[in-house]
């Protein structure tokens, strides 16, 4: 029988997500049948996601560690945290004329403006400013980053 696993939210000092996972993976080896994953996630700071099989193996994890403040004393489901754990394409967010930065590849710390998109692909075509010839490219999504505007 395989035993159904809950998450739990850790209530920690804010900035200190990143510490107290490392800390509660450490002390989670020895009760590891309990314990099977740490999330750290951006969307909801000063809180450690904690799938186990019960609270009592939350407790059991948290005494006495350092930047923890306590538990919610609810769980969530799989699907309430599921929506944080879709892996985000950063073409979602460019539009033709944007003006980005590459990230990666020959041209790495250029800026270019946006050409076209292919979502299908994930691919965006680039013309790079700073070129005498106007030069397009297609690189990869992720290798791209919108610069924010000017105030």
């Amino acid at each position: 029988m395989v035993a159904k696993n809950n998450f739990y939210l850790v209530r920690v000092t804010k900035s200190q997500e990143i510490t107290v996972a490392l800390i509660l993976a450490n002390k989670a080896e020895k009760i590891a049948d309990q314990v099977k994953s740490i999330l750290v996630l951006d969307e909801i700071p000063g809180y450690v996601v904690v799938e186990a099989e019960n609270m009592g193996a939350i407790d059991s994890l948290i005494v006495g560690t350092p930047h923890v403040r306590g538990r919610v004393q609810s769980m969530l489901s799989f699907e309430e945290i599921s929506r944080f754990l879709k892996r985000k394409s950063y073409i979602e967010e460019l539009n033709i004329g944007d003006v980005v930065k590459l990230t990666r590849g020959p041209f790495e710390g250029e800026k270019a403006r946006v050409a076209s998109i292919n979502k299908s692909r994930d691919e965006v075509t680039v013309e790079l400013f700073e070129s005498l010839v106007p030069v397009a490219i297609t690189v990869p999504g992720d290798s791209v980053k919108k610069e924010k505007p000017k105030e």
